[in-house]
């Protein structure tokens, strides 16, 4: 047992935690009373690590000599400025909380996959050498892959979610990958621990379709031997997005507008050959070379770029945008929101939405997707978790959504498809749009 502090060194410890936000802990070194600032964080996969910072020393007459630290550390006065100067040095946390110039590449590809080295390197202020040297860098971390940000809509489509809790024996994944890789409108599929057990993002161009869709699934003997319950909804597009599969570009193949006497001009939802051949291509490498493109297909010079812009003008596809394919996060949760104060959330909408889409230290935004869904009515997100955990993400829910009823999963293996991890700047999301709208209107009534 640790002995009693003499009171006046007690009452400066007293002040001490009552000044430094983590814990305060004095150690007794040959009758002398040595102050330091604790505390335990979770860094990457590595695991806990412990932090301190020697504050000064305490007299026994309760005088308190501040330390005065050597060389690196003479202008840290709190333990997070410490493990910040620290970690700044850390190549776990540099990869962790890339700085403003990495943040700022992320961001301007994100909104535009294509936009050239030189544009980026004159808004961040930066040379074009150094941003090639820093996004070579980062697409190897990070494991960066090029693709179009493309919703269903425009062929016809809608979206849909699938949750579902097995009772009893579970398919095994393999299996699973093998039935619903077949199935080219669904987009993703993980398995899940916690409220349900397997999650399904997918395409159907109406409810009658999407039922015939499931119950084929559903029949199919990996899914039949095991007793199910399967709750669906749709899911309306809000932030973020999730990669396209090849396998659903390869079908809309069958969308492809020729000119026939049945068919002498294209009816909604269907391309011509050029902007089906030029989305495919965009969607496996949204950064391939127009004139590479116009060579392989024996297009005329120009065709390729001419295709790409009328394909973003017709609201095919919104933008070429990265997905992070190799993001070092512990996991990814889901969680199911049903939104019982529909009143309170009206009241904070704006301090809703402002929390959807603000900044982030990690690499990528707070969260991948998320959307309104009806059963049950509320919402559905996807986020990367770091090190805070999912039961501060509940909490932080909760509360902006005015005591939400939550079910929570974390996302244990992905079976089919990828999340579209990005780093896309606030002011390049509908909410951004909105909360200036919402602006507007108080501006009125004030």
């Amino acid at each position: 047992m640790a002995a009693e502090l003499p009171t006046s060194v007690e009452k400066t410890l007293k002040e001490l935690k009552r000044k430094y936000r983590h814990s305060i802990v004095i150690n007794t070194i040959n009758g002398r009373y040595y102050a330091y600032e604790a505390t335990t964080k979770s860094i990457g996969s590595t695991g806990n690590k412990s932090f301190n910072l020697y504050l000064g020393r305490i007299k026994e007459n309760g005088e308190f000599v501040e330390a005065n630290h050597r060389k690196r550390e003479t202008r840290v006065r709190t333990l997070d400025e410490s493990i910040k100067l620290k970690s700044s040095e850390d190549p776990m946390s540099k990869v962790l909380h890339p700085d403003e110039k990495d943040t700022a590449i992320l961001e301007e590809l994100s909104n535009d996959g294509r936009k050239p080295l030189a544009e980026i390197a004159k808004k961040i202020g930066m040379s074009i050498t150094s941003v090639k040297y820093r996004l070579e860098r980062l697409e190897k971390t990070y494991g960066i892959r090029y693709t179009i940000d493309i919703g269903p809509r425009p062929f016809g489509f809608f979206r849909f979610i699938a949750l579902v809790k097995f009772i009893g024996d579970k398919p095994s994944i393999e299996s699973m990958k093998k039935v619903l890789e077949g199935v080219p409108t669904v987009q993703f599929a993980a398995t899940l621990k916690g409220s349900y057990d397997l999650f399904m993002y997918l395409f159907a161009e109406n409810t009658q379709a999407l039922e015939n869709k499931l119950y084929e699934i559903r029949s199919n003997p990996v899914f039949s031997r095991s007793k199910a319950k399967w709750s669906i909804s749709y899911i309306t597009y809000s932030y973020g997005y999730v990669p396209i599969r090849e396998e659903f570009i390869e079908s809309l193949k069958e969308r492809v507008w020729h000119r026939t006497k049945e068919t002498p001009r294209k009816k909604p939802g269907m391309m011509t050959y050029r902007e089906y051949t030029i989305l495919k291509e965009l969607n496996r490498n949204g950064r391939e070379d127009f004139a590479s493109l116009d060579r392989k297909f024996g297009l005329d010079p120009g065709a390729a770029q001419y295709t790409y812009r009328t394909l973003i003008e017709k609201g095919i596809m919104k933008r070429v945008t990265i997905c992070m394919e190799r993001v070092p996060l512990h996991y990814n949760a889901l969680l199911v929101c049903s939104q019982t104060d529909i009143q309170g959330f009206n009241i904070h909408r704006r301090e809703f939405l402002t929390y959807e889409i603000e900044g982030t230290e990690t690499p990528t935004n707070r969260f991948a997707l998320v959307g309104d869904i009806g059963s049950p009515h509320g919402m559905l997100f996807v986020a990367p978790i770091y090190d805070t955990g999912i039961g501060s993400l509940e909490k932080e829910i909760s509360n902006m959504l005015h005591g939400a009823e939550i079910e929570s999963s974390i996302i244990s293996e992905i079976i089919l498809g990828n999340l579209g991890h990005r780093k896309i700047a606030a002011e390049n999301t509908i909410q951004y749009s909105i909360i200036k709208e919402l602006d507007k209107e108080t501006q009125k009534q004030s």
